[in-house]
């Protein structure tokens, strides 16, 4: 039996590290704060953004309750809530940004919004944690053709869906992200292929990318 990955927990070992405890985290679309809680606990200086005003409510209350009664974290260093729409944030330096909970099109949409509003140094120093819900592979496409290049990458299998999660960062036209991904030691990595080729099969009409995608999944599960 195979085992299900929780979602969650595979994007909070992307984001923290023994190393970096101290990095700022912005935790995007973050609904109900779970990402972001966890990495407060670990030592993040958390940004909290949605757009719906009553969970980042909800986010502040559990904090105050579970946290600032319990560790003393102090609210003007730690952790700071905004309601704004993502497309319009800038980011402090060297700062990662994790976005999880929507779709590979409004992603492709911040990521472009953001490099346009960030010098390019500035937004080289930026890491990216992306878990789109849908269209994961127009996402990889964009990240593939505009010069972001991948530091890490999980699939995660959670209640019967596939997530793919990458964490990375932009280094020019010379770096790009693989269009299929083939990371190590995935049990179910053939079952991914198979799910992400019947999406596609699915389209009544297909872009040239897509139908080179067909042919590649194609032929790696024949291997």
């Amino acid at each position: 039996m195979r085992t299900e990955l929780n979602r969650i927990s595979q994007i909070i070992q992307l984001a923290h590290s023994a190393d970096d405890s101290n990095r700022v985290v912005y935790d995007l679309f973050c609904d109900h704060g779970k990402v972001g809680m966890e990495l407060l606990k670990k030592g993040h200086r958390v940004f909290f953004n949605d757009q719906v005003p009553h969970l980042v409510e909800e986010i502040r209350n559990k904090i105050e309750q579970r946290f600032i009664e319990d560790r003393g974290i102090e609210h003007s260093r730690s952790y700071q809530f905004l309601i704004e729409d993502a497309r319009k944030l800038s980011f402090e330096e060297n700062s990662l940004v994790i976005c999880s909970g929507v779709g590979g099109l409004l992603l492709k949409e911040c990521l472009k919004l953001w490099k346009e509003r960030h010098p390019e140094k500035h937004y080289r120093s930026l890491q990216f944690i992306l878990c789109p819900s849908y269209y994961d592979l127009e996402l990889r496409h964009y990240l593939m053709t505009l010069g972001y290049t991948q530091v890490e990458e999980i699939l995660c299998r959670d209640r019967s869906r596939f997530y793919d999660i990458q964490k990375v960062e932009f280094k020019g036209p010379k770096e790009s992200i693989e269009m299929i991904s083939r990371p190590k030691n995935e049990a179910f990595l053939e079952e991914f292929y198979k799910n992400r080729l019947t999406m596609l099969e699915r389209k009544r009409v297909l872009s040239t990318w897509e139908q080179s995608l067909v042919d590649q999944f194609k032929s790696l599960l024949l291997m």
